[in-house]
């Protein structure tokens, strides 16, 4: 009687695969929108999105979303900088919990994706939980990056200058070569950036703030707070000083 219990048991897992899963994941038709929009140099994200930056000869912004997000999707220029946001539509308070309670947490699970196609871009701005990515190599004169909340970004740049501001609990990881960098990390930030090869590198840190990074001509850091520096490349002249409770480490 057991056996047959067993028997039956795992005919019904065979089985029950085969009925149909109400899922969340497809409960969703993603659309992709191109977005005709003037031309722009800067971007400044706002909310939770997932950014793929490449580097073109012209310029393309499209949006995949659910179709019923793609109104609330924001993108517009001003002054040469492109503002990605989400907005209210109908003036209400709180439009993010009410998206994410009307479509099953959706923005939680997986953020709203936009490609951009920029020809000569020089600046990078996110607040929030946005997550930005570049496929290909972001060439400029200068370069600059700007990361607030729990904001993320991995690129990869060939630049002459580059500046990195970090603050609360932003995370970047770039690769590439430049002459300059500048990183500026407060509250809880990390900079990754053993692979992004510099002259030149001044780095100021405070908080609990980390940060790698690789320069064969100078370095000048500042460490404040419980934060920690190392550096490789064995920089020729080196500045530096750290509070009690702070470390640097060159190699």
């Amino acid at each position: 009687m057991k056996k047959k219990s067993i028997l039956i048991l795992v005919a019904f897992l065979c089985v029950l695969p085969l009925f149909p899963q109400k899922s969340s994941e497809t409960n969703f038709e993603l659309i992709t929108e191109n977005r005709n929009l003037p031309a722009f140099d800067a971007i400044q994200v706002t909310g939770r999105f997932k950014i793929v930056l490449t580097q073109g000869k012209t310029q393309h912004v499209s949006v995949m979303a659910p179709d019923k997000f793609l109104e609330t999707v924001e993108t517009k220029v001003e002054n040469g900088i492109l503002y990605i946001n989400m907005v209210d539509l109908k003036n209400e308070t709180g439009i993010l919990e009410n998206l994410k309670t009307k479509y099953n947490d959706y923005l939680i699970r997986q953020p709203i994706e936009i490609r951009i196609d920029a020809v000569n871009l020089k600046n990078i701005s996110a607040k929030g939980a946005s997550r930005i990515e570049s496929q290909g190599t972001l060439s400029a004169k200068k370069f600059t990056v700007e990361l607030y909340g729990a904001s993320k970004a991995e690129l990869n740049i060939n630049v002459s200058a580059v500046d990195v501001f970090l603050a609360e609990a932003a995370k970047t990881d770039i690769k590439g070569v430049t002459n300059q960098l500048l990183v500026k990390a407060s509250g809880a930030c990390a900079f990754h950036g053993s692979q992004l090869f510099a002259k030149d590198a001044k780095v100021d840190l405070n908080g609990a703030s980390r940060a790698e990074v690789h320069t064969t001509e100078s370095l000048d850091a500042n460490l404040s707070g419980a934060t920690k520096l190392v550096c490789s490349g064995s920089p020729r002249n080196i500045k530096q000083y750290a509070s009690r409770g702070s470390s640097i480490t060159v190699k």
